[in-house]
């Protein structure tokens, strides 16, 4: 999608994505290690995109500078039910607003304002490759989930990039590769990096590159693959704003 198509989108979603929606807190549970995922009901009439992301804001006592809100892109599907976030949270040493999002009780109203975003699949006649550094692997289980319950996954191989050998949903994406041939998993630890042949290989086939994660993650795959001369337009990327945690 080019600038002007891409701006005259947004322009005719100003509706949609300054709506402001009251989600329903339900629950919340362990990942792995400091992740955890926390779940929302959504108003009947509420539409996402598997790739969307939204805006969280909560109003809470003692606010630090580190503000009251926060954009997630749900690690669900539209079609799961309830709406799933998957974070971070560090306990004393995470901010007020994580301090207060975790102490929700159940049935809590929270202001959510969205969708918001294109990081989401137009063509799925074509290939893709995921590239995914941590927590940034949220919105690619949210496409592929969506994917799978329409009958539709495409070719796509997924590299997922972490610190250590814990990556968040591996048991899910494992399954998923193991009954469907056409979709892929690299698991990458610190400092392995993808295989640039790969890359090149993938771009003379005119796949699609996806790419979220921190921001400095993004910036350094996205000028990546602009160095093995694949086309901007066919790059997308979603840099989780600089995280406040």
């Amino acid at each position: 999608m080019n600038k002007a198509k891409s701006l005259l989108k947004t322009i005719l979603d100003f509706p949609r994505i300054f709506r402001s929606n009251k989600f329903e807190y339900i629950k919340k549970e362990a990942e792995i290690d400091d992740i955890w995922s926390l779940y929302f009901k959504v108003p009947a009439d509420y539409k996402i995109k598997a790739g969307e992301h939204l805006m969280f804001r909560l109003n809470h006592s003692d606010q630090d500078n580190r503000g009251n809100f926060r954009f997630y892109s749900p690690s669900s599907s539209p079609k799961e039910g309830l709406l799933r976030v998957s974070t971070k949270y560090f306990g004393d040493k995470s901010s007020s607003f994580k301090k207060a999002l975790f102490k929700l009780a159940p049935h809590s109203q929270i202001n959510v304002m969205g969708p918001i975003g294109t990081f989401t699949l137009q063509n799925i006649s074509k290939k893709y490759a995921f590239i995914a550094g941590g927590i940034g692997i949220t919105p690619f289980r949210s496409i592929i989930t969506d994917l799978l319950q329409t009958g539709q996954l495409p070719e796509i191989t997924l590299y997922y990039k972490n610190r250590s050998d814990k990556f968040l949903f591996k048991a899910e994406l494992d399954t998923i590769a193991k009954v469907n041939p056409q979709f892929k998993i690299k698991y990458l630890i610190d400092p392995v990096d993808i295989n640039e042949t790969e890359l090149i290989d993938l771009n003379h086939q005119e796949a699609l590159f996806y790419i979220a994660g921190a921001p400095g993650f993004v910036k350094v795959y996205r000028e990546k693959l602009i160095s093995l001369n694949i086309p901007a337009n066919r790059i997308k990327y979603d840099p989780f704003r600089k995280l406040k945690e």
